[in-house]
């Protein structure tokens, strides 16, 4: 009887959340064996990518009802939870669910020195340690987004963008990668790592320009970065040939030879001989089609503010949200994305930035292409 009850709703939810959701319907929520669910429960669940987020929230919103929860809700915990997708139901569940702490019935005195700590406050160490944990398991998403609380609880460390922008060459988002890498050595100019890995993601967009200037960054930040010195020595090597081959294409053919005159004739032909094309200038060195520009607000012509939904203000839904942004030479918004901070301040955030207008950055007078990020910080006292 208990295989015929489980096959009927086993195929949509067997596969998406593995053993947790097996749990969930397997065992009734009425029977003394059902576990309350645990936050790594909740969150391993979220983190799934076989099936979508609305349907994942409303099954553990039902579990969560049914079965209750391990852990007491908190801040913290509840930003975690929103960061990683949940959704205000669930979240209202959980907070339903939540252990609270019974009323003595005496006042009772605790001295301080009795008091069970709270445990230390989770700090960008703690945050970076899990990113790294999730990078070895293949979840780069996962890994993005405990950088990004890294980064916020400390903004001055570049590691940590070298550690984003190295997820992001992962990920093939090679122009969000090179503005990452910009953003470390801008806290850190010795940073030989950084400017190593700026170099090699800009020399596979082909601006081979900016890749030699940045390899020999590394090299001067660390003498010894052999790599460096390899890549810097192919590039010119590269761009010598390029230099011999436009010279010898540019150059007029040779006059032929006339020392051998023939002999004058009565009726003599002086035809003007063809006059040879003037060797055109030497181009200027080409343009990079694309700078990190890093802070576009010197950029912004207008800039469109986000919304702040009423359901987010009464949660008190706030943070900071950092947008990176890909503009053309024309100064057109064509990418932008958040990696860190609630999904509807992310979704709000990407579509005001989509909605203002830029002017294109330049380089030496003309427009190129330009990556960086806008910064919103919402509030639920100010808005944003």
């Amino acid at each position: 009887m208990f295989r015929h009850a489980l096959s009927a709703i086993r195929l949509p939810i067997y596969f998406l959340f593995g053993c947790l959701l097996f749990s969930v319907i397997a065992v009734p929520a009425a029977s003394a064996q059902a576990k309350e669910l645990s936050l790594a429960d909740i969150l391993i669940a979220l983190r799934s990518k076989k099936a979508p987020m609305e349907e994942k929230n409303q099954i553990l919103t039902t579990a969560v009802s049914q079965r209750g929860i391990t852990f007491e809700l908190n801040s913290d915990i509840e930003k975690e939870l929103e960061a990683t997708g949940a959704s205000a139901a669930l979240i209202a569940a959980i907070k339903e669910k939540s252990p609270k702490p019974e009323a003595p019935k005496e006042p009772v005195q605790v001295a301080s020195s009795t008091a069970k700590p709270l445990g230390p406050t989770p700090d960008a160490a703690f945050y970076k340690a899990r990113a790294m944990g999730l990078l070895a398991a293949g979840d780069l998403d996962g890994a993005l987004i405990e950088l990004g609380k890294a980064i916020d609880l400390k903004p001055n460390d570049a590691s940590l963008y070298s550690e984003r922008g190295s997820i992001y060459v992962k990920q093939q988002k090679l122009e969000l990668a090179v503005n990452q890498f910009s953003l470390a050595v801008q806290r850190d100019p010795k940073d030989t790592a950084s400017w190593f890995r700026r170099a090699a993601a800009e020399e596979k967009l082909g601006q081979t320009d900016d890749a030699l200037a940045h390899y020999e960054k590394a090299i001067e930040a660390d003498a010894s970065n052999e790599p460096a010195k390899a890549a810097v020595a192919r590039l010119k090597e590269a761009k010598a040939k390029e230099a011999n081959a436009a010279q010898a294409a540019s150059q007029p053919a040779k006059a032929v030879d006339q020392s051998a005159k023939p002999a004058e004739t009565t009726a003599k032909v002086d035809p003007k001989p063809a006059e040879p094309k003037p060797a055109e200038p030497a181009s200027n060195e080409p343009l990079p089609a694309m700078i990190a520009v890093g802070d576009l607000n010197s950029l912004v012509v207008e800039l469109e503010t986000p919304r702040y939904s009423e359901m987010d203000r009464r949660l008190n839904v706030q943070g900071k949200i950092t947008v990176n942004v890909i503009l053309d030479n024309t100064g057109k918004v064509v990418k932008v994305e958040t990696d860190s901070g609630p999904s509807s301040l992310r979704k709000s955030a990407e579509e005001a930035v989509r909605r203002s207008k830029f002017k294109p950055a330049t380089v030496n007078g003309q427009a190129v292409g330009a990556s960086g990020y806008i910064v919103f910080n919402f509030s639920a006292k100010r808005g944003w």
